[in-house]
């Protein structure tokens, strides 16, 4: 597995989720790092997000 996903696509299918809108909410209100490259495409380091996996439940 890649270490970077770039793209709402990619993302879902790391986290795997099927909708961009669980995303957004996780962002908001769970601090999810997405990161945007400078076309306004989000990405993920997917190292990061399994930190923020074993921390997600304590939240």
């Amino acid at each position: 597995m890649n270490d970077i996903a770039i793209g709402r696509k990619e993302i879902m299918q790391a986290l795997r989720v099927t909708s961009w809108i669980t995303i957004r909410r996780w962002k908001k209100y769970h601090k999810l790092p997405i990161r945007y490259l400078p076309n306004q495409k989000p990405m993920i380091i997917v190292s990061e997000i399994k930190e923020w996996l074993k921390e997600y439940p304590k939240r």
